[in-house]
């Protein structure tokens, strides 16, 4: 079984100390995770979500958990060769996860990060979030002293019992690029990502935690600036909302 190979995971310790100029999101409990860039947006959002104020609860689907792994100082990092045993470690521990703890998806968060902490995000095939972020907590990373964990509900009507499947059964666990775009959560949201069509491979809402309240969506799309393009195509706000690069399992581009 192959979730994230040794050759891939250094991206979520060595890529600390890269300083790309893109993302800049934020987790309640820092300066940046997956929503300091929305929020700063949300300005020129707050039209969109005014007209959508009528509309119903946008949170409708499966729920499920996401827990987003983050640098507690990006000034601190392992030294290199500490990194590529934590790497190891962590290559190991995620391999576990998806036997024993119904973990679905991981992988890093890659440049271009702007000033995002974030290093990691892990998709859990439950809705338990107090137990998959116990589970996250184990881990190598954290032993660290490093890497901190948030996690929050994730609700989407993509089957990620079904990414799951796929990955550990060895047929969607080879690891590919993707793009994450987020958002504030709103009816206008979803139908604005919507309308990019089969390139959108999940959407969901984070619904408390550290997330509450944003929209989350994974791109079929390699490179950030092409997912801001096609963001372009159908909202004249694309660049209020936030680009991610997530190197993540193919099952998610099978699972269409």
């Amino acid at each position: 079984m192959r979730i994230l190979p040794a050759s891939l995971l250094p991206a979520l310790f060595l890529a600390a100390c890269s300083s790309a100029p893109e993302l800049s999101a934020s987790v309640d409990t820092g300066s940046d995770p997956l929503t300091a860039e929305v929020e700063s947006a949300s300005t020129s959002v707050d039209v969109i979500e005014e007209a959508a104020a009528d509309e119903a609860d946008v949170t409708v689907g499966e729920t499920y958990t996401i827990v987003a792994t983050s640098l507690i100082d990006p000034d601190l990092v392992p030294a290199p060769e500490e990194m590529l045993a934590i790497s190891s470690e962590q290559e190991s521990f995620v391999e576990w996860l998806q036997v024993n703890a119904s973990l679905a998806a991981a992988g890093p968060v890659v440049p271009p990060r702007g000033n995002s902490r974030v290093r990691q995000l892990m998709f859990f095939d439950t809705a338990d979030v107090d137990a998959a972020l116990e589970r996250c907590c184990e881990g190598p990373a954290s032993g660290t002293g490093l890497y901190e964990n948030a996690a929050s509900s994730f609700v989407t009507h993509t089957d990620l019992s079904r990414i799951g499947e796929l990955v550990l059964s060895g047929s969607g666990d080879a690891p590919r690029p993707y793009v994450i775009i987020t958002g504030p959560s709103s009816a206008a949201m979803t139908a604005t990502v919507a309308k990019m069509g089969s390139i959108v491979l999940c959407q969901g809402d984070c619904t408390d935690g550290a997330l509450a309240g944003r929209c989350v969506a994974i791109i079929d799309c390699v490179d950030v600036e092409d997912a801001r393009l096609f963001m372009g195509e159908v909202s004249s706000n694309a660049e209020d909302f936030s680009y991610h690069s997530w190197i993540g399992p193919v099952a998610f581009s099978m699972n269409r």
